[in-house]
């Protein structure tokens, strides 16, 4: 089976020494990047082409890796189907596979302090809130005791 038959796949993403992570919505054609220190608006964009000329206007490092990140897993996207799900981009019947032309989300989430070490913690709430369907709300101030509960859910084998 393919990861592709998923409706959503979640990924963590290591730059550095700061963690954050996307959503590919294989459901809504829809890739989404979440920074616990994005400091722009929250935007929707169309295409690719939309969102690198917002990242050079907003000359933010977390915008424009958003930008990046969201581009290479669109390709992987396309890549994965026509490898693993035989998948013709040209052909009519297979244009939902066409990753690249996807609606890109760039969402400003609870927000992490500047000079906290809790992008890790951040992500990885992130990513088990959506998985869930909950709400993100947490915020700096949940830091303590959301690390203690994420250490005991991989203590107990129970995270989602």
């Amino acid at each position: 089976m393919s990861i592709l038959r998923l409706d959503r796949i979640f990924v963590p993403v290591h730059h550095g020494m700061h963690y954050t992570c996307a959503e590919v919505d294989l459901r809504a054609h829809e890739l989404r990047y979440y920074d616990p220190l994005m400091r722009v608006v929250p935007l929707k964009k169309k295409d690719a082409k939309d969102a690198e000329e917002d990242a050079k206007v907003a000359d933010d490092a977390a915008w424009a890796l958003g930008v990046e990140v969201l581009g290479n897993l669109a390709q992987w996207v396309e890549d994965e189907a026509k490898d693993k799900l035989g998948v013709d981009l040209e052909d009519a019947d297979d244009q939902r596979w066409r990753a690249t032309e996807w609606q890109r989300t760039y969402l400003v989430a609870p927000r992490q302090r500047d000079g906290t070490n809790d992008c890790g913690i951040f992500a990885m709430m992130y990513m088990m809130r959506r998985s869930a369907g909950r709400p993100l709300d947490f915020g700096e101030a949940d830091m303590d005791r959301l690390r203690v509960e994420l250490a005991y859910m991989l203590w107990q084998g129970a995270v989602l």
